[in-house]
């Protein structure tokens, strides 16, 4: 096991959660296929095996942190059918539900199905993710006579994930959530792991929480209304830590691009889980991002400065993708050519959009007030190789000449 301490090239390889997700260690090298690196990290069972083939995983966890409460994330096709036996005992003083109106049709359905005492919505992009809206929805809660004893439910993309479980991590100092994320992007990066936030001007994420989701409930279903651009929008943070963590599936990746794109129902589904494995094998680890977990900011340095000066007209997922390019290039990594490749496959952006144009100096500044910045120093989580990454520092010099070539 690398120390908690140690800088330099990391790998997971060795790392499994088990079914309670404790963080397990083993010598041992599995075959190198999907299966096996979907039981590596907890990913799907050895029960499920028995039950189902490759195209019907089940992920269903619990993970138990050391420092915040313990996490149950579950992602089932057809789960939204099973709702009721998750949520509809689970709050002593009620349900309350915020979404974005964008999915109204599934909200309908789960007030209709859940004891839900009221619910709000607000719109999920990214101008809303700011404290203004998190003080209208806790005037809501509070009018609606929620207390310490009731659940937020988080129906939507990572916005909406990310200002529900902020919103109940702050309401009363906590109270208990359930994230239902409906974009690609959030089922595998924003709604897992408990990093909870919203923006303040350009900076993004400046001011959040890290607390734990009491549930992350995953319907595969719920992709079927997003949209394309959304769903690849997502695709970048499934790239993004196979890059840094497992070199085998990110050529899983790039032989199914295609039917990725396609939306393939069984593809997409193991796409799904193995990344939330992924993901959360390094939550278990370190919660609280004192170092392994800033290795899954990935193209973020970059990314959330392009962001910042689009006044967030570029999505997410399409910054991350420009960030990972140019933060690779930075470096000199040597799996940059393949990550750049895999990005145009999937039709994401390697570059700033034509109408839009950042000036170098702006970027950095925004750069330098990022989260993993110290002592006026950007740092960014680059890949060493496929599948091993590490922090390192990123001169002006260095980010001028990657965004220059």
């Amino acid at each position: 096991m690398v120390p908690a301490k140690e800088a330099g090239t990391v790998s997971l390889k060795t790392q499994a959660v088990s079914a309670t997700g404790l963080m397990r260690y083993s010598n041992g090298h599995e075959e190198d296929t999907v299966l096996a690196r979907a039981l590596e990290y907890g990913a799907i069972g050895n029960d499920d095996l028995n039950r189902h083939n490759l195209g019907r995983l089940m992920y269903d966890r619990i993970f138990q942190f050391s420092q915040s409460r313990p996490s149950r994330v579950v992602i089932r096709r057809g789960l939204e059918a099973q709702l009721d036996e998750w949520l509809g005992h689970r709050a002593e003083d009620g349900l309350f539900l915020v979404f974005d109106p964008a999915v109204a049709e599934i909200a309908d359905r789960l007030q209709a199905m859940l004891p839900i005492r009221a619910a709000m919505a607000f719109e999920g992009g990214e101008a809303s993710k700011r404290l203004a809206t998190v003080a209208a929805l806790a005037d809501q809660l509070l009018e609606a006579g929620a207390t310490r004893h009731s659940m937020v439910l988080g129906l939507g993309g990572g916005v909406t994930t990310d200002v529900a479980a902020f919103l109940a991590s702050v309401y009363m100092r906590g109270i208990a959530c359930a994230l239902l994320p409906t974009s690609l992007l959030a089922m595998v990066d924003a709604a897992l792991g408990g990093k909870n936030g919203v923006d303040l001007g350009a900076h993004k994420n400046i001011l959040g929480t890290i607390r734990q989701p009491d549930l992350v409930l995953c319907d595969p279903n719920w992709l079927e209304s997003l949209p394309d651009q959304e769903f690849r929008t997502g695709l970048a943070e499934v790239v993004k830590v196979a890059a840094i963590l497992d070199e085998d599936w990110f050529v899983w990746l790039e032989e199914h691009a295609e039917l990725i794109l396609s939306r393939d129902a069984v593809i997409c589904e193991k796409m799904i889980t193995v990344s939330a494995g992924l993901k959360m094998g390094v939550v278990i680890e370190d919660e609280s991002e004192a170092w392994r977990r800033m290795l899954l900011n990935f193209g973020h340095t970059v990314g959330h400065a392009y962001e910042g000066l689009s006044e967030f007209l570029i999505p997410h997922g399409q910054a991350v993708a420009m960030g990972m390019v140019i933060e690779c290039r930075a470096a000199h990594s040597e799996a940059g050519p393949r990550i750049e490749s895999l990005l145009r496959r999937l039709g994401l952006p390697t570059a700033p959009p034509a109408e839009f144009s950042f000036a170098a100096t702006d970027l950095w500044k925004l750069m330098q007030n990022d989260k993993k910045s110290r002592s006026g120093e950007v740092r960014i989580a680059v890949p060493t190789k496929m599948g091993g990454a590490r922090i390192q520092a990123l001169s002006e010099e260095a980010f001028l000449g990657a965004l220059e070539r």
